[in-house]
């Protein structure tokens, strides 16, 4: 997964692996994104979890005098976060973010994620199932799906319509586990 970020005119794309806490914190220290006096910084992640489609932020700050390097400082903004929906208005909301600075040097970005119900773990305990070609009984689109009975019934769902369901098989409406 991947976060792109935008410092003044100079672009980053930051790898970090997919997580499921409700607090994000991105260490850049490596990437040396370094400050000017006067600053715009812009960051996007698509698609971090199966029900939010962007988490997104600007900011513009700036340093009233050089810091030197020992000098620690952070910024606070907010990021939109946009879900998806088969709603024509995405739902959003905004959540704070953080970013830390030592002298010139970004360190860390902290993005604060909603708490998501338990949809959120449903979304990990699919996450490890076995997926078969077939058609979603649901979105009736051929793609990976998991047979939610694991059985020659074939009851095929894919992991998008899974987690937006209630936990009852869409074809037998027996209980889904």
């Amino acid at each position: 997964m991947s976060i792109y970020c935008l410092l003044n005119s100079d672009k980053y794309r930051v790898e970090f692996q997919k997580f499921y806490n409700p607090i994000l914190l991105v260490d850049v220290k490596k990437y040396q994104m370094k400050c000017e006096m006067n600053n715009s910084f812009l960051f996007f992640i698509e698609n971090p979890r199966i029900n939010i489609d962007l988490v997104s932020g600007f900011f513009e700050f700036y340093f009233r005098i050089r810091p030197q390097d020992f000098t620690l400082g952070q910024v606070m903004s907010k990021t939109l976060i946009t879900y998806n929906t088969s709603r024509k208005n995405n739902p959003h909301e905004f959540m704070p973010c953080v970013l830390f600075t030592s002298g010139m040097y970004l360190q860390e970005i902290l993005v604060y994620l909603p708490y998501q119900t338990f949809a959120f773990h449903r979304e990990l305990v699919y996450h490890f199932v076995p997926r078969i070609d077939n058609q979603c009984s649901v979105c009736l689109e051929e793609k990976q799906c998991i047979n939610v009975h694991d059985n020659v019934f074939n009851h095929c769902v894919c992991p998008t319509c899974l987690l937006r369901i209630e936990p009852k098989c869409p074809v037998c409406r027996l209980a889904i586990h």
